[in-house]
């Protein structure tokens, strides 16, 4: 596994690449493995996912390769049968600022693909139908889209603030981070979150978050014996302390 890198960037390009041609038993064992995961863990649906292909970077831009491919060539990475090459995943995240210097992390629901998972709010890009829309401010959409559906905060696009690109990891999955231009009292965001969990609840839907912490580093959170912390978790921290001028 190698280090989780978080590195700061003012501009992002999204590019379409090709993925690398898998052999015939490559494929063959990840439908095995994908039925495998199916099997034991119910419905799963096959649908599209962006892959990050490579990664570019000049000055202050960096430029994201991507090629679309599905699901199970990511999800076989859960499987114990499967040894091969899994697709890294490109998704988008808010890092919510807090007006104590701090960042809100969420506790992903039971049900969630990462149960007991602590995160920042986002989830992964689907890639469009015309993949020359897939751009930054598309990746920008997906952060808006999933901070609303998860916490409940309905922003504009010009609330959030390009912030850097994780690389690195167990898997090399790479992340679109965004920042809150401003910051948000607590309080107010903990209101929110409980009105939007009360929402989805008398909708008979279940919420993909069950809890919110505003923490300045990973040991902060409140871990129960099934919980775990996303990889980057300690990397964003130290990132965000260290670009505050009072530090953390």
């Amino acid at each position: 596994m190698t280090d989780v890198r978080i590195e700061r960037t003012e501009r992002l390009v999204l590019k379409v690449a090709t993925l690398a041609k898998r052999s015939i038993e490559d494929e063959e064992n990840v439908s095995r493995a994908w039925r495998e995961l199916r099997d034991s863990q119910g419905s799963l649906f096959d649908g599209p996912i962006a892959s990050v292909v490579n990664l570019g970077r000049t000055c202050n831009t960096t430029t994201i390769y991507w090629a679309s491919t599905t699901y199970r060539y990511y999800a076989v990475r859960a499987s114990q049968s499967y040894h091969g090459t899994s697709a890294k995943s490109l998704y988008a995240s808010v890092i919510v600022r807090t007006t104590e210097g701090a960042i809100l992390f969420g506790k992903m629901a039971e049900h969630t693909a990462s149960p007991n998972r602590w995160q920042l709010p986002g989830g992964t890009i689907a890639p469009p139908e015309q993949v020359a829309t897939m751009k930054e401010s598309y990746a920008r959409q997906t952060a808006l889209r999933e901070l609303h559906e998860e916490v409940g905060l309905q922003l504009e696009p010009t609330d959030l603030r390009l912030w850097g690109i994780k690389s690195g990891g167990e898997f090399g999955d790479v992340g679109v981070f965004y920042i809150t231009v401003m910051p948000f009292d607590v309080a107010h965001v903990r209101e929110v979150f409980e009105r939007h969990l009360f929402t989805e609840s008398s909708a008979g839907r279940r919420s993909e978050l069950v809890r919110l912490e505003a923490v300045t580093a990973p040991e902060e959170l409140l871990i129960g014996a099934a919980d775990s912390v996303v990889d980057y978790a300690g990397a964003v921290c130290r990132a965000f302390c260290n670009s505050i001028p009072q530090g953390c």
